[in-house]
């Protein structure tokens, strides 16, 4: 019998390496023609590394479509053949080979795991490192707010954790009273705190205004001068470290944090999903080798996984724009994938 588990166990994972490897050059290929468009000022070479480094993150999100395609390519290569019924005769019973392909999964898991909560966040850094060094344009374009007690700062765009270009910095009374006002042109993170560059500071005190500038202004924060860093990038492409980091820091200062919370719930479940296309899997093969021909069922399964993709991604930006529970929002698709896979299992018995 361990010889039967072996030989299903690698049979399962090897299909879904395979098939990994296939989705990763497919979406590396339009993420490779999309850097291009948008950095026609970087070097092409530096463009290829970039898309190189966005691997690890594709190895993450893409594990359970490949999990899902490569158990159907592996059970059906063994229904075809009538190696599966030889197993089972030999005494492998369906709960037997069940377990032997959530072993199987628990390999992908932890390679996602890897992948995308130890390689993908620090390829990530290294990808903002070597854009802003290859580039003077920003890697931030859109303005970038947090706060810090009654302040309130922007920057119009980031370059690095450390390097921020036209920022703002209001503060405020305890009643909501604009007290200052600064603009500065860019600012460089020293220790506790920024130095900001052509600055105008403008102090409101009742009906009096006076306005000071400044070649070089000290700016002392208790900011992380790597909080900006991240509040510059896709909260999907981030760690749950880091986006733990950053839902405590917006909560203690009353920001909203819904995507980043619901960031932080998609992220964790997604490696648990590799278990639910495994299960999803299983029955739908004993059903094929009764009825339909095992290249449809594969090509149904192939739809199914892009399907759960879209879906997950749609139920994120639902969660956001209306404000849905995060938890509800990133749990539902995989709990739908849960559901049907329990239902075809019950009908497969």
């Amino acid at each position: 019998m361990k010889i039967l588990e072996k030989y299903i166990g690698k049979s399962v994972i090897l299909s879904s390496l395979v098939i990994l490897a296939c989705l990763i050059g497919i979406f590396s290929f339009f993420s490779l023609i999309e850097n291009l468009s948008e950095h026609d000022s970087v070097n092409g070479i530096i463009v290829f590394f970039e898309t190189a480094l966005e691997l690890p993150g594709l190895v993450f999100y893409l594990m359970p479509i490949a999990a899902l395609v490569g158990a159907l390519l592996a059970l059906g290569g063994l229904t075809e053949n009538h190696e599966l019924v030889v197993i089972r005769m030999a005494g492998g019973a369906k709960s037997y080979i069940f377990r032997t392909m959530l072993k199987s999964a628990s390999v992908l898991v932890i390679i996602a795991i890897v992948a995308g909560e130890f390689l993908a966040p620090v390829c990530q850094d290294i990808s903002s490192k070597m854009t802003s060094r290859s580039s003077e344009s920003a890697v931030q374009s859109e303005r970038i707010w947090t706060k810090e007690g009654q302040t309130f700062i922007s920057a119009g765009s980031l370059v690095s954790d450390c390097h921020l270009n036209n920022i703002k910095i209001h503060k405020f009374s305890d009643r909501g009273v604009l007290e200052e006002s600064r603009l500065a042109k860019n600012g460089y993170c020293i220790e506790n705190g920024w130095e900001l560059n052509d600055v105008e500071s403008t102090f409101f005190n009742g009906g009096v205004t006076r306005v000071e500038r400044a070649e070089v202004l000290i700016w002392l924060t208790e900011i992380d001068s790597s909080l900006f860093g991240m509040l510059g990038l896709d909260p999907e492409k981030l760690g749950l470290a880091d986006l733990w980091t950053y839902v405590n820091y917006a909560q203690q200062n009353a920001q909203n944090s819904q995507k980043w919370v619901q960031a932080f719930w998609a992220r964790l479940v997604h490696p648990f999903t590799i278990y639910f296309m495994v299960f999803l899997a299983f029955p739908v093969v004993l059903m094929s080798s009764r009825s339909n021909p095992l290249g449809r069922v594969i090509f149904i399964g192939v739809c199914v996984g892009l399907g759960f993709y879209v879906v997950n991604e749609l139920s994120s930006s639902f969660g956001i724009a209306f404000n849905f529970d995060p938890i509800v929002a990133s749990f539902s698709p995989s709990i739908l994938i849960l559901v049907i896979g329990a239902w075809l299992n019950i009908r497969a018995r």
